[in-house]
């Protein structure tokens, strides 16, 4: 077909044009089935899309069904971020196939992916970037119950369509908070899933964008450390001083400058807590 076409005098341009109107199409239907959901108006514009781009779109409305049968809109919906992979598999297969992967259609799939994946939804309390973050996070704490090998694959997936971002720093905000919690309150269900996603991140945006992350991720090995030398000195010479912490405890020292700002919460010690805080 690729052949056919550049036979044509000015038969590749106008093709491209075509298949950016086909993908973008494809993608507004995807997003339109979530704005519907969400209790949003639905564009017109992704009328034309495939059978199978709108069994894509029946499937991201997600969440469960709310009053009046509105489906409520959920954030990370992986049915809805699992059409976008799906589309974006079967989009580059097309250039892939069709058009020998030349670099005007590779050009016009990331137009049409950039287009409606940077809509906004005015009904919506999210965004596609909201969804995306989210659902990296979904995948990294185990909820989506995958096996090790799918978990490196939906997070690649997530960072070819992150790619399609332009507010970046939006995204990165959004998955260091979760990175924070997820770290924090021990939620995360691999740390090398976790180092492989910022490497990811890193590739893509540079050494600067994942440099909090990096830090954090320390961190938290630097305080299992610490934690390990303490309690070999409780347990050694600082037996004598260890007198009286008579409950069970551990501490994480955090960086500052890495970690998200939390809400302070002013808490009054109990004596034995702070007879541990003291001897630490």
């Amino acid at each position: 077909m690729y052949r056919l076409f550049s036979r044509v005098h000015g038969g590749l341009k106008p093709v491209a044009v075509v298949v950016k109107n086909f993908i973008q199409s494809a993608g507004i239907a995807i997003v339109s089935q979530r704005a519907s959901a969400s209790g949003g108006p639905a564009s017109g514009s992704g009328a034309s899309a495939s059978a199978s781009a709108s069994a894509s779109a029946s499937a991201a409305g997600g969440g469960g069904s709310g009053k009046g049968g509105k489906a409520k809109e959920v954030q990370g919906n992986p049915a809805f971020v699992q059409a976008l992979m799906e589309l974006l598999v079967r989009s580059r297969q097309l250039v892939g196939e069709q058009f020998s992967g030349d670099s005007m259609f590779q050009k016009a799939l990331k137009d049409a992916f950039e287009i409606f994946i940077n809509r906004e939804i005015p009904s919506s309390k999210y965004t596609t970037t909201d969804h995306l973050a989210t659902y990296c996070d979904r995948v990294l704490r185990g909820v989506e119950k995958l096996v090790e090998d799918e978990m490196e694959e939906a997070l690649q997936s997530v960072v070819q369509l992150f790619a399609f971002v332009i507010d970046k720093d939006k995204f990165g905000e959004i998955y260091r908070n979760q990175l924070a919690r997820r770290l924090l309150n021990q939620t995360m269900t691999s740390r090398s899933a976790e180092q492989s996603m910022i490497g990811k991140l890193k590739m893509r945006c540079g050494p600067q964008y994942t440099s909090k992350m990096e830090g954090m991720v320390n961190d938290l090995n630097l305080a299992s450390e610490l934690q390990k030398r303490f309690e070999g000195w409780t347990n050694g010479e600082g037996a004598s001083a260890a007198t009286g912490m008579d409950m069970e405890f551990s501490t994480t020292i955090l960086t500052q400058g890495w970690w998200p700002t939390f809400k302070e919460v002013k808490l009054a010690v109990p004596p034995q807590m702070k007879r541990c805080q003291d001897v630490f």
